[in-house]
């Protein structure tokens, strides 16, 4: 039995947005620093992963940050032009550093070197290291080398150094290879030029060299888009969006009864300030009656449908928690619908409890029947801090269609925001089985003498077909 394929792990970084505490490395929740996922959450040994780069700066303050990992790959991948890694810190500076079995790639962004670095060799390490579609706009003059391989091959491929520094790439007994790229990569200690340049290179000239970043290679910085002219506009193809449930807070915060031009708040209990469990204050508290129960509730001024809510309680004291609870609405304030039924819910601090139900009608009175709390003791009262009351709303979804983008050739601002990444399988051509029709004499429509069927149905080829086969038979 063959191994099973090793599973590419995505990790996404925002030096603007992301949290190194708060972030877990998704999408949506990035972290901040690769420094911070190198050395803090990475897996050393043998993982692979894609690293996603948002715009910003992202420094290197510690050069162990790549020997660290024993084996695995690493490919880091930036947005182009706006994202910048700044490497701060020696890499194994006169030395050897890292293993052999790594291999790292860093592509689709700038890479630069703080100049003050000048010390003999600036990188020595072992594992496989490739630049693909890099901007060099600064490093270091050296008098032996910035990068000195001692592993295995480093690579450069679409890549453009800027200044003309010395020493640049120095060759060991391993192996350095430029491809395709322009600008001035020059020869360290014991190096020379027939070393490295292994085609398609402009060395010591960087005339039109974004076009070197921006079209060559997997890592281009512009991706290719596109537009469908039609009918004298040219167009991209809009997926559209599924409608989206929302819920939507009906309350604004109260500071009396009826404060709100929506309606009042209203129940019993220790005191009249219903409100206070609708204020948007957490400190603020309202108090059911004596022993254990209590009712809480807002009046609107015309009926609404509510099908969720949440009860919140801050207290340290859970005791005056409630327990158990019916939620109501009705239209007359004596005949009331149950809504939603919560028995025995476990308290805690905070205890927050947040429930969402079918509800199709509309209600005047909604509120809440407290029939039990933590410690029904006889002596404790039920307390709320916070209630907020939510209506459902359904947002409309967008149908798929075709989106009209000009009626002039469109900009390179539109192509790159706008266009579209790939035309297939959008326009791909499908072969399609036709369901059988029967045909019906139609006589009467046909010259004199003939006679024939025709088909009782009109297909509307809309797009591309493609006729495969033709079967005719006389009847």
């Amino acid at each position: 039995m063959g191994g099973s394929e090793k599973m590419t792990i995505e990790i996404y970084l925002d030096a603007t947005n992301g949290s190194d505490t708060l972030g877990n490395g998704s999408s949506l929740a990035p972290y901040r620093t690769l420094q911070y996922f190198c050395d803090s959450v990475a897996v050393k040994n043998n993982a692979d992963y894609k690293v996603f780069l948002n715009n910003g700066v992202y420094e290197i303050t510690n050069g162990t940050i790549f020997g660290q990992f024993n084996s695995g790959n690493m490919t880091i991948i930036g947005k182009g032009e706006n994202t910048e890694i700044v490497q701060r810190a020696y890499m194994y500076q006169n030395s050897v550093g890292g293993n052999a079995d790594f291999s790292l790639i860093i592509a689709k962004c700038k890479y630069n070197i703080l100049t003050t670095l000048t010390g003999a060799n600036v990188n020595g390490f072992r594992w496989k290291w490739s630049f693909y579609n890099v901007l060099f706009e600064y490093t270091p003059n050296n008098q032996t080398s910035v990068f000195s391989t001692s592993g295995k091959e480093l690579v450069f491929r679409n890549c453009v150094k800027l200044t003309n520094t010395t020493s640049f790439l120095r060759k060991n007994s391993f192996v350095i290879s430029v491809y395709d790229s322009m600008g001035y990569f020059t020869s360290g200690y014991q190096t020379t030029q027939a070393d490295w340049d292994k085609g398609g290179n402009i060395i010591g000239s960087f005339d039109n060299y974004m076009e070197v970043l921006n079209y060559q290679g997997e890592y281009a910085w512009i991706t290719s888009k596109s537009f469908i002219l039609h009918d004298g506009e040219y167009k991209k193809w809009n997926e559209g969006q599924e409608p989206v449930d929302e819920y939507v807070s009906t309350i604004p915060p109260l500071t009396s009864n009826s404060s709100s031009s929506l309606g009042e708040a209203f129940g019993n209990g220790y005191a009249a300030d219903y409100y206070q469990a609708f204020d948007g204050i957490d400190s603020t508290v309202w108090q059911g009656d004596k022993p254990t129960v209590g009712v809480i509730g807002f009046k609107y001024n015309k009926p609404i449908c509510i099908s969720r809510y949440i009860l919140a309680n801050y207290t340290a004291t859970t005791r005056f928690n409630p327990k158990s609870w019916t939620f109501e609405g009705s239209n007359n304030g004596i005949d009331y619908t149950i809504l939603d039924t919560k028995e025995n819910i476990t308290t805690s601090n905070p205890s927050i409890t947040e429930a969402t139900f079918n509800n199709n009608q509309t209600f005047l009175y909604y509120r809440f029947n407290i029939t039990n709390i933590s410690l029904a003791d006889g002596t404790n009262r039920p307390h709320v801090h916070e209630i907020k009351l939510f209506e459902h709303k359904k947002e409309s979804g967008v149908p798929p269609q075709w989106e009209s983008i000009s009626s002039t050739p469109p900009s390179y601002t539109q192509f790159l925001e706008q266009g579209m990444d790939s035309l297939s399988p959008l326009l791909d051509r499908k072969i399609t089985t036709l369901e059988p029709m029967s045909m019906a004499d139609k006589s009467e429509i046909l010259g004199v003498g003939e006679i024939g069927k025709v088909f009782s149905k009109t297909i509307d080829l809309k797009k591309y077909f493609d006729i495969r086969n033709v079967r005719m038979e006389e009847k």
